[in-house]
């Protein structure tokens, strides 16, 4: 199976890197991203730093409950992976009540 690896856009990149600034992650819920681009978290930072982010980022897989699952990245000098899932499971349940 060859994978589909479709460039994040411009206004994608900008979109995160303004998520990162405002709350330290950008999910899933934030920014609509191909899948496996949140799995690659070492090449998104390095196109994050072309966009002006400075700091490493971080992938990490979020268990909100036994059929979600949502991909982030986040920024390892402001939050911890344990705050990020607590911030992404919050996020996918008010999500979940609209």
């Amino acid at each position: 199976m060859t994978e589909l690896r479709v460039e994040p856009s411009e206004r994608v990149l900008r979109e995160i890197v303004e998520h990162l600034k405002i709350q330290g992650y950008c999910s899933q819920l934030d920014v609509s991203l191909a899948s496996g681009w949140w799995s690659r978290a070492a090449e998104l930072a390095q196109r994050l730093s072309s966009m002006g982010w400075p700091e490493p980022v971080w992938g990490r897989e979020t268990v909100c409950s036994a059929s979600v699952r949502v991909q982030s990245i986040f920024d390892p000098s402001r939050l911890t992976a344990d705050l990020v899932d607590e911030l992404v499971r919050d996020e996918a349940e008010a999500h979940r009540e609209r």
